[in-house]
């Protein structure tokens, strides 16, 4: 039997709000605005991936113009101009980075297992965690996620690579720590990687540009970690997410379609935040989801 595969934005959306949840992943309801073009993250992204596998990470950049001037954002010329913007902050970007990789990349890993990899790992069932249990027991659910990189570690040890781009440097590192899908990717590389001691994940910090006082300083580089028991409880609490979402599934199905919504500040930039409220209101809003939505299932 083929196993569903379940993308960990789905169980943050059902965590954040169950109606969120619904309507996304359920109804498979999406806004129906025009795309935007890419921004320095995306184009960010595709540079090194090329630049690691040993490709010419300006032709990852013409591509990506071919293909946005291709699409229906060349209609748009405020999303243009916002993406040739990016094209160029990238193009600064990368020289800089790539002089600062070679010289710094072999004192943080000695080998690339992977770049851009997408990988799945099988949710533990929360019969494993019953009382009487005798060891883990597998749902027919996996965690499917894509790493920016995994590494080989200078120590041994398989840490997962996490590119971001950063308009300035923050302040402090300590909200790394606290970056939940990155140390769930964490949780489902010992799947992969069964043999080997993962519990590193290196952000690779990228500024889009200096500042004066630190000209040089286009690259932050921070390790977190995870002992076996943090990972363990990692594993945990998607089996409880698990449960939680096929408990859900069975009521619709049964059509029990109580779906209790998590009104917060979250909701201000929740894209289902206008058809919600007004449903929450009784009102007919039946206009405005044709207008602003359409039913498109994710793509993993």
């Amino acid at each position: 039997m083929e196993p569903e595969r379940i993308r960990y934005s789905e169980l943050r959306a059902l965590k954040r709000c169950k109606q969120q949840w619904k309507y996304s992943w359920v109804d498979q309801l999406q806004a129906s605005a025009r795309p935007f073009a890419m921004d320095v993250g995306d184009l960010g992204h595709r540079c090194l991936d090329y630049y690691y596998t040993g490709r010419d990470w300006e032709e990852a950049l013409d591509k990506a113009v071919l293909e946005t001037e291709a699409s229906e954002a060349n209609e748009d010329e405020f999303v243009m101009e916002n993406f040739y913007e990016a094209v160029e902050t990238v193009k600064e970007i990368m020289p800089n980075y790539i002089a600062f990789a070679k010289e710094q990349d072999p004192l943080w890993f000695r080998k690339i297992y992977t770049v851009e990899k997408r990988l799945e790992a099988p949710i533990p069932s929360l019969i494993s965690y019953a009382k009487d249990s005798q060891g883990v027991v597998f749902s027919n659910s996996v965690l499917s996620f894509k790493c920016d990189m995994i590494v080989e570690t200078t120590t041994g040890s398989v840490a997962l690579w996490e590119n971001k781009f950063v308009k300035q440097a923050p302040g402090g590192y300590e909200y790394l720590e606290y970056d939940e899908q990155t140390h769930t990717y964490l949780w489902g590389m010992q799947h992969a990687y069964a043999r080997k001691k993962v519990d590193t994940v290196i952000f690779n910090l990228i500024r889009h540009k200096p500042t004066k006082k630190q000209p040089d300083l286009w690259v932050i580089r921070e390790k977190t970690y995870r002992t076996q028991d943090q990972l363990a409880m990692i594993g945990y609490e998607l089996a409880i997410a698990l449960a939680e979402r096929d408990h859900l599934l069975k009521g619709i199905e049964n059509e029990e379609d109580v779906i209790y919504r998590h009104m917060s500040r979250g909701c201000l930039d929740c894209v289902f935040r206008g058809p919600c409220i007004g449903e929450l209101k009784a009102l007919d809003m039946s206009v405005l989801w044709q207008e602003r939505f359409k039913q498109e299932a994710h793509r993993l």
